[in-house]
């Protein structure tokens, strides 16, 4: 909720500038904060989870939104 993202296969900064023989756990990923992904690995339950966010700046708080279900205005 909140952050915009593409679906599909995240890829990585070194794909992205056409480096290969990465060892693997050592590839670099950007998402934004918020983001929620999942990790399919073959012979393995879906893994969900969330990246954190950094608290707002100068202690700003900011609103939540909150879900909208059909007549319940508050």
């Amino acid at each position: 909720p909140g952050t915009y993202s593409f679906g599909g296969k995240l890829f990585t900064w070194e794909e992205a500038f056409g480096l290969s023989n990465i060892p693997p756990g050592k590839e670099k990923y950007s998402v934004p904060e918020g983001s929620r992904l999942s990790l399919k690995c073959p012979g393995e339950p879906i893994f969900y989870f969330k990246i954190p966010a950094m608290p707002a700046e100068n202690g700003i708080p900011f609103a939540h939104a909150v879900p909208f279900h059909g007549n319940n205005i508050v």
